[in-house]
């Protein structure tokens, strides 16, 4: 939301215009609620969404959107300034539970679903509006009508681990299922919620409350899966009476801060640390092994075929010994492998005459010579 400059932070809150013929649906949109049940309300704002997503220039759906979520100004029973047991006095209600309400009450998500369904009536009446412009403002009606049972999921699971007692804790997981439902019912491909958590979610709203861990998966999880909207931002001139939107690139309109914390949930003023997953919750341990009983009778000897100090040691030096030298034998195969060209590791060098089968001859001794001197 962005202020008008001068205008001291405040902000005209916009009101519907009637169409000059209602159809049945709008006139029965504007009967005055009767329940504030849980699951009434929340039928309401069901009923709120689907109109929003179907409305055209053609039909008076935006307007049946109106009178299911705010109601019908000029003939209900008011609380403060919103009609009672409608959405809108839900939104209220959540804003003051985790502290996202303006100066005087009126919660931010309620607020913003008066200017974005205002807005997006006007665009329907205008014929040049462009369709894309539609789908977002569609898309931030839907997203903050969704933002009062976000909170409401969050501190019905608050409540289901720290209710008084096990009533308490069953009125707060059945309440919790019903602001889950609308939820969920409200997923579809404009607001994607990631199926691991929506199947983690449905189960647990719907199962009896059980440990301590309920507030920390429900509001991780939604807070992980807020509702997509618009970059559209809204500026309220307060002079004149009017709404307009401007696109603004690092607008983000939902975020955890729309949510806001819970304020019971506090812990030393701050809000609750959740860890996820949850840790393991500590085991006990296991009973100490009781001690068998010592055989009745004769005391009997017994014989141990273990070895002896000194036996292990010998057997450890052999093994050394053994393993030393099979790896010298190892290294000299190699060594003839690798060098063949080399002298045989094992040779003779010495040599000696070759023996034969036959004794020796002596040589025959020379004659002398007579030499003639002339």
């Amino acid at each position: 939301m962005l202020f008008e400059k001068q205008s001291n932070g405040c902000r005209a809150v916009p009101t519907m215009t009637m169409p000059t013929s209602a159809s049945a649906d709008l006139t029965a949109a504007l009967v005055d609620a009767t329940s504030g049940a849980v699951a009434d309300v929340a039928a309401l704002a069901s009923g709120a969404i689907s109109a929003v997503r179907a409305a055209t220039r053609t039909n008076q759906h935006a307007q049946i959107a109106w009178g299911h979520y705010i109601g019908n100004s000029a003939t209900c029973t008011k609380s403060g300034d919103v009609c009672q047991h409608t959405p809108s006095a839900l939104a209220d209600m959540m804003g003051g539970s985790f502290d996202t309400n303006l100066h005087y009450g009126d919660s931010v998500a309620r607020v913003k679903v008066q200017e974005s369904l205002a807005v997006l009536m006007t665009a329907l009446a205008d014929s040049s509006s462009e369709d894309s412009h539609i789908a977002n403002l569609k898309k931030d009606v839907v997203a903050h009508m969704l933002i009062p049972y976000y909170q409401g999921a969050i501190k019905s699971a608050h409540h289901m681990d720290a209710g008084a007692d096990t009533a308490a804790k069953a009125t707060a997981q059945a309440e919790g299922k019903v602001y889950w439902t609308v939820i969920n019912d409200a997923v579809d491909d404009s607001f994607p919620f990631e199926p691991t958590d929506r199947a983690f979610l449905t189960p647990m709203f719907a199962s009896a409350a059980a440990g301590d861990f309920n507030y920390c998966a429900a509001s991780t999880r939604l807070l992980n899966n807020l509702p997509l909207a618009s970059k559209l931002q809204y500026v309220n001139y307060v002079r004149e009476g009017t709404l307009d939107t401007i696109a603004a690139a690092s607008v983000v309109h939902t975020t955890t801060a729309d949510v806001g914390t819970l304020q019971e949930s506090l812990v030393g003023g701050g809000p609750k640390e959740c860890i996820m997953p949850p840790p393991p919750s500590p085991s006990a341990p296991p009973p100490p092994i009781a001690s068998p009983a010592p055989p009745s009778g004769p005391d009997v000897s017994s014989t141990s075929n273990s070895l002896s100090e000194g036996e292990l040691a010998g057997i450890a030096v052999g093994a050394v010994i053994g393993g030393i030298l099979l790896l010298l034998i190892l290294g000299l195969v190699l060594r003839a492998f690798l060098f063949k060209e080399a002298k045989p590791i094992f040779t003779c060098l010495e040599t000696t005459p070759a023996k034969t089968g036959r004794p020796a001859v002596a040589a025959p001794a020379a004659t002398p010579v007579e030499m003639n001197h002339a």
